[in-house]
């Protein structure tokens, strides 16, 4: 198989940060907050070495995610996420549920580190 980046797969931890965009740590950086749709939202931040930081966005909601299967025949072979689930793993540490995989750009198990305790979507779970 050659080494590509659709073949690689990370475990991404990230930092919770207030200011993504202008926090100057030279690390993966996240926070999730409420979105327009009544959801949450995660950003996730990549600093570079010149410029602004990339950013992606993934809309997210506690628990399962929610999503449609893709189907390869009788296989299903991903989703189509409507929404990642957050999953607590122990204090101020959550996992996304599923993967994240955009082919060619990044396939990485990602682990939200340092989130606040009580999370924001616990604080008052109003939204779904």
């Amino acid at each position: 198989m050659p080494n590509d980046a659709s073949n690689t797969i990370l475990l991404l931890t990230t930092r919770w940060t207030e200011t993504p965009m202008v926090d100057t740590r030279k690390e993966p950086l996240c926070v999730v907050r409420p979105d327009l749709a009544g959801g949450w939202s995660l950003l996730l931040v990549f600093p570079k070495e010149k410029g602004p930081p990339f950013a992606m966005n993934c809309p997210v909601r506690p628990g399962e995610p929610d999503g449609d299967p893709i189907m390869q025949g009788d296989r299903v072979v991903g989703f189509t996420m409507r929404r990642w689930g957050l999953r607590r793993l122990g204090p101020g540490v959550w996992a996304l549920d599923p993967s994240i995989h955009e082919h060619n750009v990044l396939h990485a198990y990602v682990v939200l580190c340092d989130v606040p305790d009580p999370a924001p979507w616990e604080v008052k779970e109003t939204r779904s």
